[in-house]
Protein backbone atom coordinates (compact mmCIF):
# COMPACT_ATOMS: atom_id res chain seq x y z
CA UNK A 1 0.00 0.00 0.00
CA UNK A 2 3.25 2.29 0.48
CA UNK A 3 4.47 2.10 -2.91
CA UNK A 4 1.91 4.27 -4.73
CA UNK A 5 2.18 6.88 -2.19
CA UNK A 6 6.08 6.60 -2.62
CA UNK A 7 5.87 6.85 -6.29
CA UNK A 8 3.53 9.93 -6.01
CA UNK A 9 5.99 12.14 -3.61
CA UNK A 10 8.50 11.24 -6.12
CA UNK A 11 6.61 12.88 -9.27
CA UNK A 12 5.80 15.71 -7.20
CA UNK A 13 9.33 16.17 -6.84
CA UNK A 14 9.82 16.41 -10.35
CA UNK A 15 6.96 18.76 -10.81
CA UNK A 16 8.31 21.06 -8.76
CA UNK A 17 11.23 20.94 -10.28
CA UNK A 18 9.57 22.30 -13.76
CA UNK A 19 6.93 24.19 -11.91
CA UNK A 20 8.91 26.44 -9.33
CA UNK A 21 8.47 26.55 -5.11
CA UNK A 22 5.51 28.53 -5.78
CA UNK A 23 3.57 25.44 -6.81
CA UNK A 24 4.83 23.66 -3.59
CA UNK A 25 1.86 24.09 -1.44
CA UNK A 26 -1.01 22.99 -4.05
CA UNK A 27 1.37 19.80 -4.66
CA UNK A 28 1.32 19.16 -1.00
CA UNK A 29 -2.37 19.28 -0.72
CA UNK A 30 -3.12 17.31 -4.12
CA UNK A 31 -0.94 14.79 -2.27
CA UNK A 32 -1.85 14.52 1.08
CA UNK A 33 -5.78 14.31 -0.84
CA UNK A 34 -4.68 11.37 -3.30
CA UNK A 35 -2.92 10.02 -0.26
CA UNK A 36 -5.85 9.53 2.00
CA UNK A 37 -8.30 8.88 -0.56
CA UNK A 38 -6.41 6.20 -1.70
CA UNK A 39 -5.47 4.61 1.68
CA UNK A 40 -9.94 4.74 2.14
CA UNK A 41 -10.44 2.93 -1.28
CA UNK A 42 -7.30 0.19 -0.29
CA UNK A 43 -8.99 -0.34 3.22
CA UNK A 44 -12.73 -0.51 1.78
CA UNK A 45 -11.66 -2.94 -1.03
CA UNK A 46 -9.74 -5.26 1.81
CA UNK A 47 -12.54 -4.73 4.51
CA UNK A 48 -15.14 -5.63 1.28
CA UNK A 49 -13.04 -9.16 0.49
CA UNK A 50 -12.41 -10.23 4.05
CA UNK A 51 -16.49 -9.75 4.41
CA UNK A 52 -16.99 -11.62 1.43
CA UNK A 53 -15.06 -14.48 2.20
CA UNK A 54 -16.50 -14.64 6.24
CA UNK A 55 -19.77 -14.57 4.25
CA UNK A 56 -19.37 -17.65 1.77
CA UNK A 57 -17.86 -19.41 5.00
CA UNK A 58 -21.15 -18.85 7.16
CA UNK A 59 -22.73 -20.20 4.00
CA UNK A 60 -20.82 -23.44 4.69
Amino acid sequence: MVSPVILLVFVSETLVAILGPSYLTILALGLAAISIIFTGLSINFLLNKAGDAVTRREDL
